[in-house]
């Protein structure tokens, strides 16, 4: 079934609570993170879907009704920017890209697996003979010598077309001008808006002394641009404004106007035939992932072709954490250790061309976490980068 791009486009700023109790008391603040979870996107579109459909939300929704929005399936959320002809994907920089300020100097290095018989993994807990099953693998480095620390307030977000795919393609490495690539567009963060907030006394309409509070969210609209958040499901909603995250802000889905960048929901030729020649590939996640291991997958999706998917090495961010109030059940649920957004795993492919071709068109732009529940909340989004080169020889 095809799937249709919704907008969530923020009115205000959108407070995505951190969970970080958040309670009637003078001084409290409500801080947002960083992006929105897909189980927060996710929820409202299922809730629009349900609106339409005339489910009564105050009441308990039936097992049936329950079931039905369960199984609806979505992709995202990304951060789009609207522009007058183009909608231009920002998102998680990968984190085989290790950039380093050493005094003025900038730099962007590239991690990728070490030989295992020159450097192995016994140095490290990698190939921990308590857990015999987990897999032992690769170290990582940079062919290059490392310099400096990261830099302060690195933006998260890469453009897709200028940064993303090329680095997909064909990582570059080199001096790079962290402050011309935020003017020319090409790396961003949400700006955060800071409220202050008082408590009205209801019987004469004024403030109250020292009833104060403040909310912290991420603000979409800028003096040069507007983003909103792109979300892909395969069943109905309609056009509205409704409430999303904490504080009830409100946010209209809407269906865009403009087309997205080519090659964002389908995989690029280059990127398509360079894997089927190396029989190995990069997985980068555009959303955060749920695997039965943290921060690995026991195993891939095959999609039932005739082909074997080995994990070699891992790059990943510290990990995230989600977890969220059960509408149906009215309790918290279980906290879940997410892979984040950026992670890049390095595979081996064993199969004919043909068998990874179709793999590979599959792959692109679907879910990958472990359980279908996680892939049909967003969770595990990914993409495919090249992996030409093999394995690392020797460091700098």
């Amino acid at each position: 079934m095809p799937l249709d791009l919704w907008l969530i486009q923020p009115i205000n700023s959108l407070v995505v609570a951190d969970g970080r109790p958040f309670e009637n008391q003078p001084g409290s603040r409500a801080k947002s993170l960083n992006f929105p979870p897909p189980s927060v996107t996710v929820g409202g579109f299922r809730a629009r879907a349900g609106v339409k459909a005339n489910f009564d939300f105050s009441a308990k929704l039936s097992d049936l009704q329950y079931a039905n929005l369960m199984a609806m399936q979505v992709r995202g959320p990304i951060l789009l920017k609207e522009s007058l002809d183009l909608l231009i994907p920002f998102v998680a920089a990968p984190a085989d890209a290790l950039i380093r300020q050493d005094g003025a100097d900038v730099t962007c290095y590239r991690l990728q697996p070490l030989d295992p018989s020159l450097f192995p993994s016994n140095q490290t807990d990698l190939g921990n003979p308590q857990n015999p099953d987990q897999p032992s693998f690769a170290l990582v480095g940079s062919k290059q010598e490392t310099k400096g620390k990261a830099p302060a307030n690195l933006p998260r977000f890469w453009n897709w077309d200028g940064m993303f795919l090329p680095w997909l393609m064909n990582p570059l490495t080199g001096p790079i001008d962290l402050q011309q690539k935020q003017i020319d567009g090409q790396i961003l963060d949400l700006v955060r808006d800071t409220r202050t907030h008082v408590a009205i006394k209801a019987s004469t309409q004024i403030a109250e002394d020292g009833r104060l509070f403040q909310t912290q969210g991420l603000n979409f609209h800028t003096l040069e641009a507007s983003y909103s958040l792109g979300l892909w499901g395969e069943n109905p909603i309609e056009t509205a404004i409704a409430s999303l995250g904490a504080e009830r802000r409100l946010v209209k889905w809407q269906q865009p106007t403009t087309p997205i960048s080519p090659y964002f929901t389908s995989i690029h030729p280059a990127i398509l035939d360079a894997i089927k020649q190396a029989k190995r590939c990069r997985i980068v996640l555009l959303t955060p992932a749920i695997w039965d291991n943290g921060f690995y997958p026991s195993s891939l999706a095959s999609f039932g072709l005739p082909i074997e998917i080995a994990v070699k090495a891992i790059v990943n961010p510290r990990p995230e954490y989600v977890s969220g109030w059960d509408l149906r059940e009215k309790k918290p649920k279980a906290t879940r250790r997410l892979a984040p957004a950026g992670t890049v795993l390095f595979v081996e492919l064993a199969g004919s061309e043909d068998a990874i071709e179709q793999w590979a068109s599959q792959f692109w732009f679907s879910n990958s976490s472990s359980d279908d529940q996680a892939n049909n909340d967003g969770f595990g989004l990914a993409v495919l980068g090249t992996w030409n080169d093999g394995y690392l020889q020797e460091l700098a």
